[in-house]
């Protein structure tokens, strides 16, 4: 990320010319000498752990402040795809599941998109462990896999959090299993979206169930998802436009590292009366300055009218919860 450059500590050693130091507000070398414990070598390393904490926490900060912008009447809430149905499909010998498809190609957009799988479900006729794998077919890279117990006949829901990101081009997602020796259940794809491409406002994945060999190549439809269903969503990622806007953000983040420093120090040790008081006085007026200040950031920064906005009319995957 990018606002850790903004400040430094302001300490003997670092030799950093940011504008920002926390000297400056009153955390000092010697008062976080005093607070550190055996996991920080030196005040140093404390503060380096605490920027980058803080620096999460910022963003996280600014994603909650930008949603509500962002995600009215659009298409990237929260949907399921896949609906359980009745057959199974004989084993083959090629990996098979779901395919999700981000288009964005020429849209204009210029914020970075991310596709968030949150869990998926898989029914098979086979008793035993699966290996299910994430590939970003995209950037050919294998996202991840996930040892998978399941019993014949029986819907298995797996929780995961994996997000897969684009930069404003198109992204293609597999998910799937080795099925050599698997029978699965022909779970049914709907979708709403066949003349998605034909339409020039909104956002959409389209997917559909497919097969491929073991190194990605020969992606063909199927026509049934091969006993998956996949909870996903559409998100927006607001690193860039954080970072082009890293000034607005510079003393907030001072703060908020202060604040987090704080919150260590009174935790750490066991302080007398009047250092414990100082220490919290500093914490809440970190606090109260971070507050105001990010805000004030914030409302400085005008989103594109072009991101991440779907049209009224919801264009997408058919939500359908098996």
């Amino acid at each position: 990320m990018c606002l850790s450059r903004q400040i430094t500590s302001g300490f003997e050693c670092e030799t950093s010319d940011a504008r920002f130091k926390l000297t400056d507000i009153g955390v000092t070398e010697q008062l976080l000498t005093k607070a550190i414990g055996n996991e920080y070598p030196n005040a140093q390393a404390l503060v380096d752990a605490k920027t980058s904490f803080a620096e999460k926490s910022l963003f996280n900060t600014a994603v909650t402040y930008f949603r509500p912008q962002v995600f009215r009447n659009s298409v990237l809430d929260d949907r399921t795809v896949g609906d359980k149905s009745e057959g199974i499909k004989a084993a083959i010998d090629k990996y098979q599941g779901f395919v999700m498809e981000l288009d964005c190609n020429n849209r204009g957009y210029e914020m970075d998109l991310g596709l968030q799988i949150n869990g998926f479900s898989l029914q098979v006729d086979y008793t035993g462990t699966i290996e299910v794998k994430v590939y970003n077919l995209s950037d050919g890279v294998e996202v991840t896999s996930v040892n998978v117990d399941v019993v014949a006949g029986v819907v298995k829901q797996v929780p995961l959090d994996v997000l897969v990101k684009t930069q404003r081009r198109e992204l293609k997602v597999l998910i799937g299993y080795d099925r050599e020796t698997v029978p699965a259940y022909k779970w049914k794809m709907y979708n709403d979206c066949i003349t998605c491409n034909k339409k020039k406002c909104g956002l959409y994945v389209y997917g559909y169930g497919a097969q491929w060999n073991e190194d990605y190549s020969g992606l063909e439809r199927t026509g049934h998802m091969a006993g998956m269903s996949v909870d996903y969503s559409l998100i927006c990622l607001y690193e860039k436009i954080i970072c082009s806007n890293k000034e607005l953000f510079g003393e907030a983040f001072l703060y908020k590292v202060g604040a987090e420093l704080m919150v260590y120090a009174i935790n750490s040790v066991r302080w007398n009366d009047t250092d414990l008081e100082k220490l919290q006085r500093m914490l809440a007026h970190f606090g109260d300055n971070f507050e105001r200040l990010i805000h004030q950031a914030m409302s400085g920064i005008r989103l594109p009218s072009n991101d991440c906005y779907g049209c009224r009319s919801i264009l997408g995957t058919k939500t359908v919860t098996p």
